[in-house]
């Protein structure tokens, strides 16, 4: 017995020995069955063990893949719907989850993470959600890399089965469409020229940017009455399915908002968004190239949403209608905007084969039934010139008028900008409105509060008193010079009336003389043909592990213990390779379920995952982790022992982060978490073109008491300090567009070059009058802090400014002065390389916030205004004296052959619905000739703010010596300055003069020395100039009285030579008629 259990104890070591050769033999048994087992046995096998599992496993699982085999690039609907359905669920119950920006939604998204498992209950039943994924273990050759695939699984009882699938998973997919519509980032679409590649490998026929205009109908300036109605009849709309279906109708209903520019049409479209919380199309018909894809793009919207075509009589040439009236032509001469616009059109119609024919099918056709729940809005300045079959009832059901501005929409104004519901100007106001046409764009503007003194809104009022009182003078002075002009015309008329009359009456004159002529030449020859016997007539036609521990190896030695236990790893890593290589995902994934169920029992802390890329876009970084990492930058610097650093792409200094699996504490409102930077590096055998690319994450740990604070507002503060750090910490760009998109940064394509913008102009080395200077500054940090306020009036956050003046004042060291203050970006957008309406609207989208977008000499960019054209002797004779500007006009002619961006285009681009695309952005324009801009590009509401920069006063001289020559005062100060008042010479010439040229102590004196001779000299050139103009005046008005002279000498003469033709024929007439008597007795002689 003792030999016996000596022998026993003495095999330990052959029994490990045997199970590790066992374990082996198993696993490569099951490794061979694996590679080369039939699939049809493998199948076979599968279904009975699943069949035999099924007699005593209670349960039915159903499993929801994200990716289908219908559509690879198209993430499911359902995966997408159970994501958002969970949201709620994973926060307050699953212990592991992850987090990311998801695209189109307004905030951060927590869903459960991978293995984890939570609890749901439906009418008194529950059941189970689980997330997993799949990794592929064979040798694949992929375009994307090693991808995942994941799936949510659902488990229930089978008692269950009817509930489940007869209304549960029903509930689950609308509760998850309806969190969508809640949560989502409303969208404003533009169409593109060319399907193009969006999102995870999607083809799409939209660009879209994020909608966020804040106008609503409480901010919208009309009648209150017509407001509720409006509003009434969209809720109506939208409440009306079946009604629609009862009566045999698509579900769709058709706007036509008219009026003047500036009444709000755009306005109004937002308004309309905003209340059903739509998304907008703003479809640029002259981009479409023809009815098919208009079709296409009417399918590629989505439903609630509403389809705009803004100035749709200028959009394309689709009525023919234009063309039949006089009167148009008429109209159109006086307005040169409209003129323009058709000029536009012209061009845009040789690109365009959209037919009316196509547009009536897209409005209320066939296509029209493409969806459900779509408004169609068309605005348009001017609805008379309509076809009457655009614009009839079924098409365009309900037509609003937005006129000037009444009484009752000024208070609505008065209450949004200035908080008064009345005061002791508004009777004032309300009788100057009552007598002056002026739009509710221009009285907005003079509401708006420029500081916050107590008596600012009282200057608002008295501004607007004094605008109107303008706008009504303008009118007189406008109704004056037409009545002049059409007493010119009737004047005109007459004159040539009555020159007509004197050239009929010569006419009738010279007839009848030779109709005189005739007769006596009829009869002589009637006496003819009666002597000779002779008759004569004539005759007249548009993308498992687990460990084993051995307890007893007293009786062992040191050599065998070794030899047992390295035998020992090297069976358990075989078994574990096996196990990973070709182990079942499902028996996988339950060992990892429940090992985690199992920890979480003791384990007290909640963990979120932040991937730096998610499985919606494998190119673009996910927004959260690059929040995560800048707001981790300060406590890494601080508390981490390992770091990595980088010069990260458009940030100003060295930017230190946490190296790989460290980890470091951060405290919140009381609490403390954890954060620790991990990867995963996919050890699958997979050749990818991106080669084997490592998969960074954040994880955040904290205690699951805190779970309220962490999800409700720490992860918030992180986003939103995140972002703070990442403005402060950037590099400040100039941009220019290219002609064509062009790849930058990880896969993306992008409209913009740029470079780093370090210009050293501020408002201190600005030559300007100090009171000036001041009075920007304040109103351009005053808009920089209005978010809220412009949220309240319901305007997009942005201001338009127009700096005009001669060369040299300052123009683009202003841009750069107010760039520099408010620590914006600047975008310099050269009209002349964009194509047309789409492309502006391409550049807009990629626009960044707190960014000043500048288009300098606008007046030159583009012929876009048509009424330089009206004076054409005046811009002439200034061309000849200004060769820059006659040069501009030349390069101008030639762009606008490449270029067909239309006014229409640009306005829309400034203050139309695109125009609150992002928000915190500055829109500059600068000319050298104010005069020749069209009113309706710089009104009030585009251009907020009209800057003139002159020639330099005193006041900027002063300026300019302190910061070249450090000098408050001089001796020669005051000659300087008598001489600035009486000569012209631009801030540039001044401190050209004032540059020192070298380090002499006299270096001051000679520069002041030098500017006043150049100031002198500029005086004289300016008097020989002056000298010079007189005299070339005085020689035109010489050759021009010469030249009458000449006239009238012509003139006489020719008269003189028509009078002696005219007694010539006289003299020949009486001698023909002599001779014809004296031949006639002749002839009567002879007869006798």
């Amino acid at each position: 017995m003792i030999k016996e259990k000596e022998k026993n104890k003495m095999s330990v070591g052959e029994m490990w020995t045997q199970l590790w050769s066992s374990l082996a033999g198993l696993m490569f048994i099951w490794a061979m069955f694996k590679q080369y087992c039939p699939h049809e046995m493998e199948g076979h096998l599968k279904k009975y063990t699943q069949k035999l599992v099924s007699l005593f496993y209670p349960n039915i699982e159903v499993k929801f893949h994200e990716f289908t085999s219908e559509s690879f690039h198209e993430r499911s609907k359902a995966y997408g719907a159970i994501q958002r359905y969970l949201t709620t669920n994973s926060t307050t119950r699953a212990k592991r989850l992850k987090a990311d920006m998801v695209r189109d939604s307004k905030s951060l998204v927590l869903s459960m993470d991978d293995y984890e498992e939570i609890l749901d209950e439906f009418k008194g039943i529950k059941v189970w959600w689980s997330s997993k994924k799949n990794i592929s273990r064979s040798r694949v050759i992929s375009f994307y890399g090693d991808e995942e695939k994941r799936f949510y699984k659902l488990k229930f009882h089978r008692r269950h089965r009817e509930i489940v699938f007869g209304s549960y998973l029903n509930h689950v997919m609308e509760e998850g469409k309806a969190m969508e519509v809640k949560s989502r980032e409303r969208k404003l679409y533009t169409n593109n020229r060319n399907e193009q590649l969006t999102g995870r490998y999607q083809r799409t026929m939209w660009s879209s940017v994020v909608f966020e205009h804040p106008a609503t109908f409480d901010t919208l300036a009309m009648e209150e009455k017509k407001k509720k109605e409006i509003m009434n009849d969209l809720i109506t709309f939208t409440k009306s399915k079946d009604y629609y279906k009862k009566i045999g109708k698509s579900w769709k209903r058709g706007y036509l908002l008219f009026g003047p520019p500036g009444t709000g049409k755009s306005t109004m479209i937002v308004a309309m968004a905003n209340l059903l919380e739509y998304d907008v199309y703003d479809l640029e018909l002259t981009a479409v190239k023809d009815n098919t894809e208009l079709r296409k793009l009417l399918i590629d919207t989505s439903n609630k949403s509403i389809i705009v075509i803004e100035d749709i009589d200028c959009s394309l040439d689709l009525t023919g209608q234009r063309k039949k009236e006089a009167k148009d032509k008429e109209g159109d001469g006086k307005d040169p905007v409209r003129k323009k616009k058709k000029e536009d059109q012209g061009k845009s119609n040789e690109s365009s084969k959209v037919t009316l024919s196509g547009l009536l099918n897209f409005i209320d056709g066939l296509w029209s039934a493409c969806g459900g729940e779509r408004i169609i809005v068309f605005t348009t300045n001017y609805v008379e010139k309509l076809d009457p079959a655009l614009i009839r009832r079924g098409r365009m059901d309900k037509h609003i008028e937005l006129s000037y501005c009444c009484f009752e929409a000024f208070k609505v104004l008065a209450r949004n900008y200035l908080d008064l519901e009345s005061h002791d100007l508004f009777e004032t106001i309300g009788k100057l409105l009552e007598e002056t046409k002026i739009s509710p764009a221009d009285v907005a503007e003079n509401l708006m509060l420029k500081s916050d003194d107590e008596d600012a809104a009282d200057a608002c009022l008295a501004n607007l008193i004094k605008a109107i009182e303008k706008a009504k003078e303008e009118a007189k002075v406008k109704a004056e010079e037409e009545e002049k002009e059409k007493e010119r015309a009737k004047a005109e008329e007459e004159k040539k009336a009555k020159a007509e009359k004197e050239e009929k009456e010569k006419a009738e004159k010279e007839e009848k003389d030779k109709e005189k002529e005739g007769e006596q030449k009829s009869d002589e020859e009637v006496k003819k043909k009666k002597t000779a016997g002779e008759e004569v007539k004539e005759n007249g036609n548009h993308k498992y592990c687990f460990l084993i521990k051995e307890k007893e190896k007293n009786k062992m030695s040191g050599g065998e213990m070794l030899t047992q236990l390295w035998s020992s790893l090297a069976g358990l890593m075989f078994v574990w390779a096996m196990f990973k290589q070709y182990c079942p995902h499902e028996v996988e994934g339950h060992l990892k379920k429940y090992t985690q169920k199992l920890v979480s029992l003791i384990y007290p802390y909640i963990e979120v995952t932040f991937h730096e890329f998610t499985s919606e876009s494998f190119y673009d970084r996910s927004k959260a982790y690059g929040a995560i990492q800048r707001y981790l930058t300060t406590n890494s610097t601080t508390r981490a022992k390992r770091l990595k650093a980088d010069m990260v792409r458009d940030s100003k200094s060295l930017v230190l982060s946490m190296d790989d699996y460290e980890e470091i504490l951060d405290e919140f409102n009381g609490i403390k978490v954890w954060w620790a930077s991990n990867k995963n590096i996919p050890r699958s055998q997979v050749i990818s073109f991106y080669g084997d690319e490592e998969k960074r994450f954040y994880k955040l740990k904290f205690h699951r008491r805190h779970r309220e604070i962490v999800f409700g507002s720490y992860l918030n503060h992180v986003m939103d300090e995140g972002k703070a750090i990442e403005v402060k910490s950037r590099k400040r760009k100039l941009y220019t567009n290219n002609r064509n998109e062009q790849w930058a940064g990880r896969y993306q394509r992008t409209m913009w070059s740029s470079v780093v913008f370090d210009h050293p102009a501020t408002f201190d080395t600005l030559a300007m009058e100090e009171e000036k200077k001041k009075e920007i500054m304040n109103d351009l940090i005053t808009f920089t802090k209005s978010k809220d306020y412009y949220k309240k009036i319901g305007k997009s956050w942005k201001r338009g400014y127009l700096l005009f003046g001669p060369p040299g004042t300052g123009k683009s060291t202003m841009i750069v002065a107010m760039a520099n203050l408010l620590e914006y970006d600047v975008y310099d957008l050269e009209l002349t390389a964009v194509k047309d309406n789409t492309e502006l609207r391409k550049l807009l989208i990629e626009t960044s916030n707190k960014s000043i977008i500048v288009i300098e000499d606008i007046d030159c960019s583009l012929d876009l205004t048509g009424q330089r054209k009206k004076k054409e002797e005046k811009d002439e004779e200034g061309d000849g004296k200004d060769p820059v500007s006659k040069k501009k006009k030349e390069d101008q002619e030639k762009s606008n052959e490449s270029s067909k961006v239309t006014l229409s285009g640009l306005l829309n681009f400034i203050d139309g619905l695109w125009s609150a695309c992002g928000g915190e952005r500055i829109i500059v324009f600068t000319t050298n000739y104010v005069e020749k801009l069209d009113p309706a590009l710089i009104r009030r509401g585009r251009m907020d703010k009209h800057i003139e920069l002159s020639y330099c006063c005193f006041e900027a001289f002063k300026v300019l010596a302190r910061n070249y020559l450090d000098l408050e005062s001089h001796d020669l100060f005051e000659t300087i300055g008598k001489l600035l008042e009486e000569t012209k010479i631009s801030p540039a010439d001044v401190a050209e003069n004032l540059m020192l040229k070298s380090d002499d102590e006299d270096a001051a004196d000679a520069c002041l020395a030098n500017l006043i001779k150049a100031i002198e000299k500029a005086k004289e050139e300016a008097k020989v100039k002056a000298e010079e103009e007189e005299k070339e005046k005085e020689r035109a008005k010489a050759e021009e009285e010469k030249k009458a002279k000449a006239e009238k000498e012509e003139k006489e003469k020719a008269e003189k030579e028509e009078k002696d033709k005219e007694k010539e024929g006289e003299q020949k007439s009486d001698e023909e008629v002599k001779k014809k008597k004296t031949a006639g007795e002749e002839v009567k002689e002879n007869g006798v």
